[in-house]
C-alpha cells in the first residue's frame, strides 16, 4: 500500500469518528429552535415516558427534601436524594444518550450529581445548606425546561 492511500484512510477513519462523536455525544437528535428559542429533542415514545418519569422523580423527590428539612428528617432527605443520583442514569433506555445534545446531558449529569451529593450530605450538614443545594438544584432544572423542548417520534 503506497503512503497515500494509508494517509488519506487515517483521515477519512478520524472524519468519520469525528462525525459519529459530533452526532451522538455532542448534537444529539435535535430539531431547530422553535418560537419561544427552546431546542427540540426528538425521542421515541419509551424515550420519553422514562424522561419525563424521572423528571417526575426529581419534582417530587425535591418536595420530600424540602419538607424534610423543615422537619429537620435527616433519614428522611437521604432516602429521598438517593434514588435520584447518578446510579439512575444507568437505567435509561438503550440508545437515548445518543439522543440527547451535550447541553441537556450536562444538565441532567449534574443534576443527578447534585442528589448524589444532597444525600451524603444529609447526616452532617445544615439544613440551609441543604436547601441551597436543592435550590441550585432546582436552577439546573429551570434552565434544562427553558432550553429544550421534547419531539416524540
Amino acid at each position: 500500500m503506497s503512503k497515500w492511500f494509508c494517509g488519506s484512510a487515517i483521515v477519512l477513519m478520524a472524519a468519520i469518528t469525528i462525525g459519529v462523536v459530533l452526532r451522538f455525544v455532542v448534537l444529539g437528535d435535535t430539531a431547530p429552535a422553535d418560537e419561544d428559542g427552546r431546542q427540540g429533542v426528538r425521542m421515541s415514545k419509551s424515550e420519553t415516558r422514562f424522561v419525563l418519569a424521572e423528571m417526575r422523580d426529581f419534582l417530587a423527590g425535591v418536595q420530600t427534601i424540602y419538607s424534610a428539612t423543615l422537619r429537620q428528617d435527616r433519614n428522611a432527605i437521604a432516602e429521598a436524594a438517593a434514588p435520584l443520583g447518578r446510579e439512575v442514569a444507568a437505567h435509561a433506555p438503550a440508545g437515548l444518550m445518543g439522543k440527547l445534545p451535550l447541553g441537556f446531558k450536562r444538565l441532567g449529569f449534574a443534576l443527578h450529581e447534585d442528589f448524589d451529593r444532597i444525600a451524603k450530605m444529609a447526616p452532617h450538614a445544615e439544613m440551609v445548606t441543604i436547601q441551597k443545594e436543592v435550590s441550585d438544584s432546582l436552577n439546573k432544572c429551570v434552565a434544562c425546561h427553558a432550553s429544550f423542548r421534547i419531539e416524540t417520534e
